[in-house]
This record gives structure tokens, C-alpha cells and sequence, in this order.
């Protein structure tokens, strides 16, 4: 095949590295392990065990129950595997309760991250002389069309 039949793709040019502008990165404010919400969820996930707060979660108030019933077999006669069966029931509650807490506190930061950047957010309003007026968000209103 001769050349000819493709034609030659134009190149494009990238400018130099120090006129590009600067790469932002974004990053979440809270990480999935933030202390204040671990925290917080540690001593919700122990508040949750409420039995009129389970009642709304069926599948782990049924969880919930066999850990009190085997927990008062245990006791009533030891037994290994009764044992660690009780462990397992009640660790499978805590750590769905805390789980349950942890989503809840990174909604709440999310929520609260949300309202102050409603609030701090700057709009650049365009005049019609061509001028630009900063003002902020909270003060922007819809316009009206006049049809």
C-alpha cells in the first residue's frame, strides 16, 4: 500500500511543562478511619444493643436474641462450642452496630462538610458592562424570564 492512502494526522502540540496549570487533587476531608468517628461509633455500636432500636433492624434483633439465649445457656452449663457460638453472635451484633454507627458519623461529616461549603462558596456575577462582582452563593437568586 503506498502512503498516500492515509493521510497524514495532524500533531497536536503540548506546551511546556511550567505555562500548564497545576494539577489539583481532591481528597475526601475524613478518611474512613478518622478517630473522632471511630470513636463515636464505638460507644454507639454498645447504645444500639437497645432492644427497641434493634426492633427495626429484624435480621440482627433475631441475632440479637440468640446471643441472650445462648448467653444464658452458657452460663446456665458451660459448654465450649455454646461458648464461642455466644462470641460470635455477639460480636456479629457489635460489629454490625458499629458499622451501622460509623455510616451514620461520615454522613453527618459529610453533611456538615456540605453546609460550610454552601455557605464559603464564591460566585462571580457578570454586570452588564462587563464587569464582575464577587458576592456570595447564599445571596444568589433564580432569575426571572419576562415573557
Amino acid at each position: 500500500m503506498s502512503e498516500q492512502a492515509f493521510p497524514a494526522r495532524p500533531t497536536a502540540t503540548v506546551p511546556p511543562p511550567e505555562t500548564r496549570p497545576p494539577k489539583v487533587r481532591t481528597r475526601p476531608t475524613s478518611s474512613l478511619f478518622e478517630p473522632s468517628i471511630l470513636r463515636r461509633a464505638a460507644g454507639q455500636a454498645f447504645v444500639k444493643l437497645d432492644p427497641r432500636r434493634m426492633v427495626h433492624v429484624p435480621v440482627m434483633f433475631v441475632v440479637e436474641i440468640g446471643s441472650v439465649i445462648t448467653t444464658i445457656e452458657y452460663f446456665h452449663r458451660p459448654d465450649v462450642f455454646v461458648g464461642l457460638v455466644t462470641l460470635w453472635l455477639w460480636a456479629t451484633v457489635l460489629f454490625a452496630n458499629f458499622a451501622e454507627a460509623v455510616a451514620e458519623g461520615r454522613g453527618k461529616a459529610q453533611a456538615d462538610t456540605l453546609r460550610r461549603s454552601r455557605q464559603e462558596t464564591v460566585a462571580h456575577l457578570l454586570r452588564p458592562d462587563g464587569s464582575r462582582e464577587e458576592i456570595p452563593s447564599t445571596q444568589l437568586r433564580a432569575a426571572t424570564s419576562a415573557s
